[in-house]
């Protein structure tokens, strides 16, 4: 308790002596510098959490792990983790972009949020320091050291911007309220925790199943979001636009490596092609070139496309690996859509044939290659680590089972050290998966075109009505202005 109580009295000294400190001694444009710098690390120590021990994944109302019976609920430490969550997005982009409601909620949302979490300090430790966890074990003084340095940062941060960068809040600008309220609301139903769902409403035995209707509800969601984002974003300035983009793109990333608490194996490592795109989507706003997208949206929103249609769930709905399949997918699919409808990134052309066949075939002859050197060199039985991969799916039955038609591919099997793989099976994967992606690219271009053509015809009608005097809405713009 002593220990507790002495390292909060640091943290809030090592909150308040740096804000004294630079408080009107360094320039503005310094002053932000360091503010950015220090988001990042928030985030990057985010990252590390994911790798470290956190008893707190056994806080799963009524589900049962080993056949063990697992029944304890925290919704405080819930709570919190859920705001932490948000802010270790929101920290970065009101560093990185000009964007007033971000500010808003770094400095009166997440700040008090972090009170709430240093008054909870001996609450999260419980979680951190008991070994029955399934992470990476650190020494109690390194965790206390790397919590608390978050803790000093999501209080420091909200400080330097309100009394050093001079942030407000503009308390006479009704959309100032209206864009707080409202959005962080949703902003935190995006960036809701793996395990938030079980921890809270608990343990349900019900399966989605294909072709069912909480399946068609999922998908009618997920386009339903794309839909509403495009329409609320689309008069946006550039800056915003990319924001909407990155916040998410950020989401994603951590979202995937949240999964690492609950195990870290070979199996685990994100080189399925969705669990990839949760790298790539990122990536692509770091990579400039067109040709990187064109393979990111071309290789990704499909395979998305597959999971909608046959989910690969084995638990309740609720469930820690479900709640993160639902997640992954449903972002992986709508960002790279929603970056090209917000014009982010430019339309796919006929060359992006080129770029997927060249990213695709680099994608799939590392599977092939890893996949080969695990399962047939590195595979322990029963170790936690060197299990079995199935990359791509090509090193089991799983798309056999979906198409049987396929079985003839059985008859050419190659066995190394034990392992057998059928090379014929993945030549046929690569062919088949590479004709859906160019029908994808194909569909996409003429639902373009059909866009383009509505467009046109609107804009015609609109100039009709011009003419008469008689059309007084807001004008849509096909070009803008960044």
């Amino acid at each position: 308790m002593w220990v507790n109580i002495l390292i909060i009295i640091s943290v809030v000294l090592a909150t308040f002596i740096p804000l004294v400190v630079l408080q009107n001694k360094i320039g503005k444009d310094k002053l932000l510098l360091v503010v950015k710098i220090m988001t990042i690390v928030f985030y990057s120590l985010a990252l590390l959490r994911c790798f470290l021990n956190d008893n707190f994944i056994w806080v799963i109302n009524g589900g049962t792990y080993n056949d063990i019976y697992y029944k304890t609920t925290d919704v405080l430490q819930s709570l919190l983790r859920w705001g932490m969550c948000l802010a270790y997005i929101v920290f970065p982009c009101s560093a990185y972009f000009k964007t007033k409601t971000l500010k808003n909620w770094t400095m009166y949302f997440c700040f008090p949020l972090a009170i709430a979490c240093l008054c909870c300090y001996g609450n999260f430790m419980e979680y951190f320091l008991t070994s029955s966890g399934r992470a990476i074990q650190l020494a109690p003084a390194l965790r206390h050291i790397e919590f608390s340095l978050e803790l000093v940062i999501m209080l420091l941060v909200p400080l330097l911007m309100r009394f050093c960068l001079h942030e407000k809040f503009d308390v006479k600008n009704k959309k100032e309220w209206l864009n707080f309220f409202l959005l962080l609301p949703l902003a935190l139903m995006v960036t809701i925790p793996v395990s938030l769902p079980q921890s809270l409403l608990g343990f349900t035995d019900k399966f989605m199943v294909p072709f069912t209707l909480p399946n068609f509800l999922w998908v009618g969601v997920i386009f339903a979001i794309l839909i509403g984002l495009y329409f609320a974003y689309r008069f946006k300035d550039k800056e915003t636009r990319t924001m909407l983009c990155t916040f998410l793109s950020l989401f994603l990333f951590l979202h995937y490596n949240s999964i690492y608490l609950m195990d870290l194996k070979m199996s685990r490592l994100p080189f399925q092609l969705c669990n990839l795109g949760s790298y790539l989507v990122l990536m692509t706003l770091l990579i400039k070139k067109q040709s990187f997208f064109d393979f990111v949206l071309l290789a990704n929103v499909p395979g998305a496309m597959i999971a909608f249609c046959v989910p690969d769930i084995k638990e309740g709905m609720l469930s820690y690996w479900n709640i993160h399949f639902y997640i992954e997918h449903t972002w992986v699919f709508i960002i790279p859509l929603l970056m090209v409808a917000l014009r982010i990134k430019e339309r796919p052309k006929l060359n992006a044939i080129k770029h997927f066949f060249v990213g695709f075939s680099i994608y799939f002859g590392f599977c092939i290659l890893s996949g080969l050197i695990e399962n047939c060199f590195l595979y322990i039985p029963y170790h936690p680590f060197w299990n079995k991969v199935n990359y791509f799916y090509i090193f089991d039955t799983t798309v056999l089972n979906a198409l049987p038609f396929l079985a003839f591919t059985r008859s050419l099997a190659i066995t190394i050290n034990g392992y057998t793989f059928y090379p014929l099976y993945m030549m046929l994967i690569y062919i088949l998966y590479s004709v859906y992606c160019m029908l994808f690219l194909f569909v996409y271009i003429k639902l373009c075109q059909i866009g383009d053509n509505h467009f046109k015809m609107r804009q015609i009608k609109i100039d009709m009505y011009k003419q008469k005097g008689r059309y007084k809405k807001r004008i849509p713009q096909r070009d803008y202005v960044d």
